[in-house]
């Protein structure tokens, strides 16, 4: 019960992370250039923006429970462990046989 209850979740918030992108970019369209003084610079803008990440994740699991690194984990872990299945499935499964009898070249597959 508690795994579809995470899964609700999790299809709740990949449908409103569209918007939620959305609406927080929506200010960046009017910005032109971005000048940085100080010791700004593209290591620091990087840090900068993976730290507002970090925030905003916390944020999250503090206000509704919700870890968003647990979600994602679980999500890619998912999606990873389905994609080496089909492949093992498929590698398991059909052979390529390639006979060449007089010049020639037979390409079959046998399943087991």
């Amino acid at each position: 019960m508690a795994k579809m209850e995470k899964a609700a979740v999790m299809e709740m918030y990949f449908k409103a992370l569209p918007d939620v992108v959305k609406a927080a970019s929506a200010p960046l369209a009017n910005v032109d250039k971005i000048t940085m003084y100080g010791d700004g610079n593209n290591t620091k803008l990087v840090k900068d923006i993976m730290s507002t990440v970090t925030q905003v994740t916390d944020g999250l699991k503090e206000s509704t429970g919700i870890d968003l690194n647990d979600v994602l984990a679980s999500f890619t872990g998912t999606k990873m462990a389905m994609n080496s299945l089909e492949k093992k499935k498929d590698d398991q499964n059909i052979d390529i046989v390639d006979d060449k009898v007089d010049g020639n070249s037979d390409l079959s597959t046998n399943e087991n």
